[in-house]
């Protein structure tokens, strides 16, 4: 029978982190499964969270902040298992939500990382998976394709049929949550510690996808994801400057200088156009005004940032 780590990456975590931990109780019966927090030198009191209300689950503290792939890299090296399932803090699981990836993973061989379908708190359909960076994917974002693929698939409640079109050959699965073959990760050479934060989801896809891996998403699992809304609160401008700094490096990483070109104007022509339409809401709409004003300030910040990626010279 094959086993299972999973593995909570946490920093500043400690209001999600019992939560997260106690929507696994049910899944632990299912599998042979262990569960294992590594927290990025904490400072607000996560690792005595832990020790306090579960002792029972081994913790391992990093004194320098790894980020969600370095600590991905060094549990594989620690730990044996044929399969890691990785998670942010601000995940919670459903019931029964945890074995159809470990089940999807051993009857397709062929298949490197799986993916839940993840849904916001209120229950509605949250984006699981999308285009890695690249001309195509700034396209489809500039002309409103992805805009409206989302709003279909919220409307139509984001179920995938468990068809072959679950399987993803062109794309990546969101980081919130990936259930990985270790056999897979191996190959690889695990996580890029070149993306800490931001970015290392794609980079792992489509190097996976690059020996011949394929991805897929399993609908039937759902958990319930925060979606970066801790940090967009925190600290906007920098939440902006790393999506933006690491998008960039995965492009001049992945792709030709010249559609690094493309995508990086685009991309800046996005956001300033989000920015745009978000400020125009802010004066016409009255009972969006806080919340419309600060994502209009959220995307010129974004716009902003691409812009100073667009202008800096490579390996600057």
């Amino acid at each position: 029978m094959s086993r299972t780590v999973v593995l909570i990456v946490a920093y500043n975590g400690v209001g999600l982190l019992g939560d997260w931990l106690r929507s696994l109780a049910d899944q632990l019966t299912v599998k042979p499964i262990q569960v294992v927090v590594i927290d990025n030198a904490s400072p607000d009191g996560t690792l005595e969270l832990l020790r306090r209300e579960f002792p029972h689950v081994p913790a391992i503290a990093s004194r320098t902040i790894m980020g969600y792939g370095g600590a991905s890299n060094l549990t594989i090296r620690q730990l044996d298992a044929d399969h890691m399932i990785v998670s942010n803090v601000d995940v919670v699981y459903h019931p029964d939500s945890m074995d159809p990836l470990v089940r999807y993973l051993e009857s397709h061989p062929q298949v490197g990382a799986v993916g839940p379908q993840q849904i916001f708190p209120y229950g509605t359909w949250q984006r699981s998976h999308g285009k890695v960076p690249g001309a195509r994917a700034a396209v489809s974002d500039l002309l409103g394709v992805t805009s409206f693929q989302h709003l279909r698939s919220r409307y139509e409640l984001g179920r995938l049929s468990q068809d072959p079109r679950a399987l993803l050959d062109d794309g990546y699965l969101d980081g919130g949550i990936l259930a990985l073959r270790c056999r897979a990760l191996e190959e690889i050479g695990g996580f890029d510690p070149a993306f800490p934060f931001y970015t290392e989801d794609a980079d792992l896809c489509h190097r996976l996808g690059q020996v011949g891996w394929r991805l897929a998403v399993v609908p039937e699992s759902e958990v319930v994801h925060l979606r970066g809304e801790l940090s967009r609160q925190r600290a906007p401008a920098r939440y902006a400057a790393a999506q933006s700094q690491t998008n960039t490096r995965f492009a001049r990483n992945c792709l030709a200088d010249v559609e690094t070109l493309i995508y990086l104007t685009l991309m800046v022509c996005y956001f300033f156009m989000r920015h745009l339409l978000s400020r125009a809401r802010q004066l016409t709409v009255p009972r969006a005004q806080v919340a419309a004003g600060a994502r209009a300030e959220y995307f010129r910040g974004l716009a902003e940032n691409y812009a100073k990626c667009l202008v800096r010279p490579k390996g600057a």
